[in-house]
């Protein structure tokens, strides 16, 4: 059996490697443990934001439909008497000759 000074020795010896250790073992688990909560709300941020850019970009979509949909609407008009002004344009020159 150990005599009770060779433990106490023992115990000095190995008291500030042993708290050392714990202190690192703490800090890594603190270290890990902020990251994770900072991972997840940057996770959270980023899917709200992604979200919110993907409902503009719809309303941005729907309004350029719109404004296609008019524009090809305008066109279809323009076609159709640019069609008419150049049948009676045709009639008046065959009617001069």
């Amino acid at each position: 059996m150990p005599e009770s000074s060779s433990i106490i020795q023992l115990v000095s010896d190995l008291g500030a490697g042993l708290g050392s250790l714990i202190a690192c073992f703490w800090y890594i688990q603190f270290i890990t443990k902020s990251h994770r909560e900072e991972r997840t709300t940057a996770d959270q941020m980023h899917k709200e934001e992604r979200l919110e850019w993907m409902r503009k970009d719809t309303s941005s979509d729907e309004a350029l439909r719109g404004i296609i949909s008019e524009s090809n609407k305008i066109l279809g008009d323009l076609r159709a008497c640019l069609t008419e002004q150049t049948t009676l344009l045709k009639a008046v020159l065959e009617n001069k000759r």
